[in-house]
């Protein structure tokens, strides 16, 4: 079982090494699971909205629903539905300097085989930008089509630390500097500072809020 809920600085590591260096990180046992077809459809419904997603008439107490708490058992494992979007935390927090950034690998692994499982991780955001902080939200998804049961102490995710050349800090990262920073042990926090302040403006302008 993997203990060390402390703070990886990855400044530190990159001045032990050269290029090359790579971070493995390990999932807490908290998960939030995307409901199915059928009961996201069924929220759709209740707000009166069509069974689409729109992010600008979506609240975030409305996406919210969209979502299920999981943990994994009394034995450490977790069953991971197949093609379903489930999100997963970090159990290590991370402190990314100015001038580098890190990128996860595509898929996890089993740190006690060394096996490739079939699990993706954030198929949409691999990089975690310069100057993020906290315990990192991964997007996972079964890409089997059987439910996988994961022993989750033995799950990682390797993530290759990239060096800046050009400005470190772009307008984008500032947004996100911190995103998970002030996220709570057992709670992964929906949405993205960037996108909900534009969404936020829209809904403005069209006097939804």
């Amino acid at each position: 079982m993997v203990e060390n809920e402390g703070y990886i600085h990855i400044s530190k590591i990159i001045e032990k090494g050269e290029n090359g260096q790579i971070i493995k990180l390990h999932l807490a046992n908290y998960f939030r699971v995307h409901k199915d077809k059928a009961a996201t459809e069924a929220v759709f419904r209740l707000h009166g909205l069509e069974p689409i997603y729109d992010p600008v008439r979506i609240t975030p107490e409305i996406a919210e629903e969209f979502w299920e708490d999981q943990h994994a058992d009394k034995s450490g494992f977790f069953i991971f539905p197949s093609k379903r979007l489930i999100l997963g935390h970090t159990l290590e927090g991370i402190v990314v300097p100015a001038d580098a950034g890190l990128r996860m690998r595509d898929l996890f692994h089993s740190e006690k085989t060394g096996e490739i499982l079939p699990l993706t991780t954030n198929w949409g955001a691999p990089l975690i930008h310069p100057g993020s902080t906290g315990p990192q939200t991964y997007e996972i998804i079964n890409i089997s089509n059987q439910p996988l049961k994961v022993y989750i102490s033995e799950l990682v995710c390797f993530l290759d630390v990239e060096y800046l050349t050009g400005p470190s800090i772009l307008a984008q990262q500032k947004l996100s500097k911190g995103e998970f920073g002030n996220q709570e042990k057992g709670k992964i926090k929906l949405g993205n500072p960037g996108a909900d302040w534009e969404i936020q403006v829209i809904r403005k302008s069209l006097g939804l809020s």
